[in-house]
């Protein structure tokens, strides 16, 4: 996958339309139903899907139980072919127009995990909140949100901020490394996650030689045999740094491209419609969910100092933070 590139499209189907899609896809495979439980949000969710893979990961990621009554339900399909068409999009997602049922046509564990946050978070528009790709810490008593699409260097970013916080002794938060929900709070905003933990690839390692975990060579054979693991913050650093909920101070839109390593502030139009582009794992299925959401985050750049940050340093692999330090403690 190109960097940016959208992973997922997504079509809200009539029900009726919807249910015979859904025949198709799955065929005549009878899929096990599992819940997932979100404690801190107190929300639950259905899913199924045909890779029997996929549930020990589920379990590490989330953890699973017995399928909820009248939850939301998503069905997750790898095989594609008994649809007797190609599809519009490498990978496609599909939501009834009852927005209780959602069918993902795909491949990855790794879309599957952002999916079923993006999905969740559907359900939460009633109670106020507004997805973001993100990855959210509290850095020496600020709040910091640092969006961005696919590779944009949410991770890696997060992983630098708090190497260097635990390293210099400053209080840190994770609440975590993909996918939050914001609402505003009391005059203020607030970020929560359906994912509070934080996902390693071997390239985190390899670009960032300087980072050090909690049984750090243990991290390291688990991603070597693993590819991709996910941990909470207390696992991955052997302290109780996670954190359950964020007040926001400032909002980051990461760019996946060399830079000279400032902070720039955005113009609010510009920055609204960027962190909802970036949000793609979302089931956008209507202008108006999009415009609605473009309003919300307009709204919070009017009250929150929002900035681009160029990820990429010229010709250098490892990253510069120094500008993000001086936001951190600028008082």
């Amino acid at each position: 996958m190109k960097i940016g590139e959208k992973e997922i499209a997504w079509e809200l189907l009539p029900r009726g339309r919807f249910e015979d899609f859904f025949r198709k896809a799955v065929g005549g495979d009878v899929l096990e139903k599992h819940g997932i439980s979100f404690p801190t949000i107190g929300f639950g969710l259905n899913v199924s899907y045909d890779n029997p893979g996929f549930e020990p990961l589920l379990r590490e990621k989330f953890g699973l139980c017995l399928p909820y009554d009248n939850a939301p339900h998503l069905t997750f399909v790898r095989d594609c072919g008994r649809l007797g068409f190609e599809l519009p999009h490498k990978h496609c997602g599909y939501v009834s127009d009852t927005m209780d049922e959602a069918l993902v046509l795909a491949s990855s564990f790794g879309l599957f995990k952002s999916v079923i946050s993006g999905y969740a978070s559907l359900s939460m528009e009633s109670y106020g909140y507004v997805p973001a790709h993100a990855s959210v810490l509290s850095a020496g008593g600020k709040g910091l949100l640092l969006t961005g699409g696919s590779a944009a260097g949410k991770t890696t970013t997060l992983l630098n901020l708090v190497d260097w916080l635990l390293m210099s002794g400053g209080p840190v938060g994770v609440l975590t490394d993909d996918w939050a929900i914001i609402a505003e709070r009391d005059g203020g905003y607030v970020a929560e996650s359906f994912d509070p933990s934080v996902s390693l690839r071997q390239k985190n390692l390899d670009e960032n030689q300087h980072l050090r975990f909690h049984y750090h060579e243990n991290i390291q054979q688990t991603i070597l045999m693993q590819k991709k693991i996910s941990r909470s913050p207390r696992d991955l650093y052997g302290r109780p740094i996670g954190v359950e909920q964020v007040s926001l101070d400032a909002v980051i839109l990461l760019l996946p491209e060399e830079g000279d390593g400032n902070l720039y502030p955005m113009d609010v139009d510009i920055f609204a419609k960027k962190v909802v582009d970036a949000a793609y794992h979302y089931p956008y299925v209507s202008a108006d969910q999009v415009k609605q959401h473009e309003t919300f985050w307009m709204r919070l750049a009017q009250r929150v100092p929002v900035f681009s940050f160029s990820t990429r340093g010229h010709g250098d692999p490892s990253q510069s933070i120094d500008a993000l330090k001086e936001l951190i403690y600028d008082k």
